[in-house]
């Protein structure tokens, strides 16, 4: 676990991946970006994007990044990682 905090309660999950199946672990700056009418990036528009991707893990880690930088204009007010694992 990243980044956590005394005060939270956490749980446990078990998640059974397949080939072909990808993972994407993202700071809130992903999801929280926001574009000029301040609407955030977003988990939906995050899950469309890795959806719509295919290639190796870092092929879609790219392209991701490059639709959350285009939506918010380069101009992001946290950090912003993206890490992508494909099973293979």
């Amino acid at each position: 676990m990243l980044g956590a905090l005394p005060d939270w309660t956490y749980q446990d999950y078990t998640a059974q991946l397949q080939p072909d199946d990808q993972l994407l672990l993202s700071t809130d700056g992903i999801t929280e970006a926001e574009n000029a009418n301040l609407e955030e990036f977003g988990e939906e528009r995050l899950l469309e994007a890795a959806r719509a991707r295919h290639g190796s893990a870092l092929e879609v880690q790219r392209a991701i990044m490059q639709q959350v930088t285009a939506f918010c204009g380069g101009n992001f007010r946290d950090d912003a990682t993206l890490l992508v694992l494909r099973i293979s």
